[in-house]
C-alpha cells in the first residue's frame, strides 16, 4: 500500500468535484505504475545494450587480432612475412649495437622448388612449403625467428664480435 496525498478536498464536498480528483489520482497512479514499468524495461534495454556493446568490442578486438596476423604472417605456412621479419631484424641489429653482440642470419633456399611446383602442382608444393616451415619452426628456440621465404633469425649470445668471429671460425 503506496500512501501519498495527491491532493487536499475541502468540507463542503462537491460531489462532482471529488469524482474527477479521485479519477485524476487514479490516473496519476496508473501514469506513475506505467513510469516504474518502462524505467524497468530501460535498465532491461540498457542492460541488453550494454551486453551487446561488448560482445561488439570482443569481436572487433579478434577481428583486429585476425588482421594483425594476416598482415604480418604467411597464410600458407604461419611464418612471420618478410615485413614482420625486417621489423624484427632491425630490433636484434638495434640490440645488438647496444649489447656489443653479433646476430645471425640463415637464408635457406629451396633447390629446384619452381620444378616441384611445375611437375607436382600447387598443393604438393604447398605441403612441402609446410613441412619444411614446420621442421625449422621445430629445430629453432622460442626467441629465435622463422620467416615467410625460411629465414631464420637466430638471436646470438651475448659475446663480443671477435668471440662470436672466433667460434664461428672454429666450427668449420
Amino acid at each position: 500500500n503506496h500512501g501519498a496525498v495527491y491532493k487536499f478536498i475541502t468540507k463542503p464536498w462537491d460531489v462532482e468535484a471529488l469524482r474527477a480528483t479521485v479519477r485524476e489520482a487514479f490516473e496519476h497512479h496508473e501514469l506513475m505504475q506505467k513510469k516504474e514499468q518502462l524505467a524497468l524495461e530501460i535498465q532491461a534495454a540498457n542492460a541488453a545494450m550494454a551486453d551487446i556493446s561488448l560482445d561488439l568490442s570482443r569481436l572487433v578486438a579478434q577481428q583486429n587480432t585476425q588482421i594483425e596476423r594476416i598482415s604480418r604472417y604467411d597464410p600458407l605456412t604461419g611464418l612471420p612475412n618478410r615485413q614482420l621479419f625486417q621489423e624484427r631484424l632491425e630490433q636484434e641489429l638495434a640490440h645488438a649495437r647496444r649489447d656489443n653482440r653479433m646476430v645471425a642470419v640463415m637464408f635457406v633456399d629451396l633447390d629446384r622448388f619452381q620444378q616441384i611446383n611445375d611437375s607436382f602442382g600447387h598443393s604438393l608444393a604447398d605441403q612441402l612449403l609446410q613441412s619444411v616451415a614446420e621442421q625449422l619452426r621445430s629445430r629453432v628456440r622460442a626467441s629465435d625467428l622463422v620467416g615467410e621465404k625460411l629465414e631464420r633469425l637466430a638471436k646470438a649470445a651475448k659475446l663480443s664480435p671477435e668471440e662470436a668471429r672466433r667460434r664461428f671460425a672454429t666450427s668449420q
